[in-house]
């Protein structure tokens, strides 16, 4: 049996690097796996009815007119560490109930997240992923992942 049989790329489509990130690692997974099944998730069009769409704007709107406040936030989660975990506790559980069923449904062996917002989601901010189990005989797992992030299952690199 090929190992991983199922990949998840939890991605989000705002500005092209995260999706041109998955991209570069479905081509490098089915290198490494040719018989793999790749799905991709986009965390902004799981998150409700409109929230993509809203969300997307939002990023053109702040990066065109108000870079300052974009830069702000970005280094007030690295400055104040309460503020970080605090938007990862929200994020995360309003991701993790949202991709729950793609989870339970598709059960994916290897979740790569290219969105650093979705990742709380499974690491304990509500959501469970079917694939949260050792790798099956003979699959090699990279040691190099971040944080928080369990090396057999999910990673945000």
């Amino acid at each position: 049996m090929t190992c991983p049989a199922r990949i998840l790329i939890v991605t989000a489509d705002m500005g092209g690097g995260h999706n041109a990130t998955a991209r570069a690692l479905e081509e490098r997974a089915h290198v490494l796996w040719p018989d793999c099944d790749v799905r991709w998730a986009d965390t902004l069009d799981v998150m409700g009815p409109g929230i993509g769409p809203l969300f997307r704007r939002i990023y053109v709107v702040n990066v065109q007119s108000t870079p300052w406040l974009y830069e702000f936030f970005y280094s007030s989660l690295v400055r104040w560490h309460w503020f970080a975990a605090s938007s990862k506790r929200v994020v995360g559980a309003w991701c993790g109930r949202r991709l729950q069923p793609l989870l339970d449904d598709y059960a994916p062996d290897l979740i790569f997240s290219v969105y650093p917002w979705a990742a709380p989601a499974w690491n304990g901010c509500g959501a469970t992923p079917a694939c949260a189990r050792p790798p099956a005989p003979g699959c090699q797992t990279s040691p190099r992942t971040r944080s928080g992030c369990t090396a057999t299952s999910t990673c945000t690199w």
